[in-house]
């Protein structure tokens, strides 16, 4: 056989395969590309919803049935009407995230997000369970500090109930609070008057070596 027929025939082979790694790889990244704009989508409707006080018909519509098995309908209500109170509206968002995995003929995805909301920072993570030609949510957590329970400052004098920590106005029933020094006298005051010691916290120390002075009788 003709060498330049052969090295031809090699030359197109390699031409050929080359192709189809890059149509393969163009493929894949538009794959890809779909996808996390899809679950992007489906984030942002979500928080819109959340914002819009429509969230509790996303549970049905957008979550698998093992994220209702472990999450019920008031809690999801409740973390909606936490995004919308104390996050409010998305300004904006960055995937920070994506990976896919395929176990048996399921698809999942798990996606992670840096967003910006007019209240303040938070980090998303969402696990995607892909059911037809749809994404679903089987996993949803928003974590930022915005979203942590504030702690309870005191009980008020006047309605019994407790309030934040800083407040100075009782948020049941309107009464005008004692400052953070204020209470921390009137403690005092009420434990001298019951004859009891006030309460101290204390930060702990080490203790005193063997040969410390401390430890010998007096």
């Amino acid at each position: 056989m003709n060498v330049k027929v052969v090295l031809g025939v090699a030359l197109a082979a390699v031409v050929l395969m080359v192709a189809l790694i890059i149509g393969g790889g163009v493929y894949l990244y538009r794959a890809f590309k779909s996808s996390s704009q899809v679950l992007s989508q489906t984030v942002d409707e979500l928080l819109t919803a959340a914002n819009n006080g429509t969230f509790e018909q996303t549970y049905r519509t957008h979550t698998t049935l093992k994220f209702r098995d472990v999450t019920s309908l008031e809690e999801y209500r409740q973390l909606g009407e936490a995004i919308r109170t104390r996050l409010g509206r998305l300004q904006s968002k960055k995937l920070t995230g994506l990976y896919f995995r395929q176990f048996n003929a399921t698809r999942y995805a798990d996606a992670s997000y840096q967003a910006r909301f007019e209240k303040g920072p938070a980090t998303i993570h969402v696990r995607f369970r892909k059911r037809g030609d749809k994404w679903l949510v089987e996993t949803f957590r928003v974590q930022s500090p915005r979203l942590r329970p504030e702690l309870p400052g005191g009980t008020c004098p006047a309605c019994g109930k407790d309030y934040p920590k800083g407040a100075k106005f009782c948020p049941s029933c309107g009464q005008s609070l004692p400052s953070e020094d204020e209470s921390a006298k009137g403690k005092a005051e009420r434990a001298r008057d019951s004859g009891e010691p006030p309460t101290e916290s204390h930060e702990a120390s080490p203790a005193p070596a063997s040969g410390d002075s401390s430890d010998k009788g007096h």
